[in-house]
């Protein structure tokens, strides 16, 4: 998987919509996992988003439970990463410094965001 973690997201249905080495999404062309689950595709066939995971290669899983959120909670998830070159050799390094797994929402006017660095 990607730099040692995927995503998931499960449903009201008990569908998991699972990050895979290829991240392609199955219901819009060339995007990918996430972009499913943050604009709501799995939705219509499957009912409202009710975890999303974060799971390292090793099993160690990081949870949000999306049942206990307000209606209009979207996941978060991006990572930070460094790209190294050897100016001799013109090799590159890519490289993942952190991931950031969390979630947002609009209380009135304000948005909220709860976001955990991994």
């Amino acid at each position: 998987m990607a730099f040692g973690y995927y995503i998931e997201a499960e449903y009201e249905s008990g569908y998991i919509h699972r990050e895979d080495e290829q991240d392609q999404s199955p219901f819009v062309r060339g995007k990918n996992i996430l972009h499913d689950i943050v604009n709501h595709y799995p939705e219509k066939a499957h009912g409202k988003l009710v975890r999303f995971s974060l799971i390292s290669t090793s099993g160690k899983s990081y949870d949000i439970d999306f049942k206990s959120l307000p209606k209009n909670a979207k996941p978060i998830y991006y990572r930070q990463m460094q790209l190294e070159r050897n100016l001799e050799t013109g090799r590159q390094n890519l490289s993942c410094l952190k991931h950031y797994f969390g979630y947002e929402y609009k209380n009135n006017k304000e948005k909220v965001k709860e976001i955990q660095e991994i």
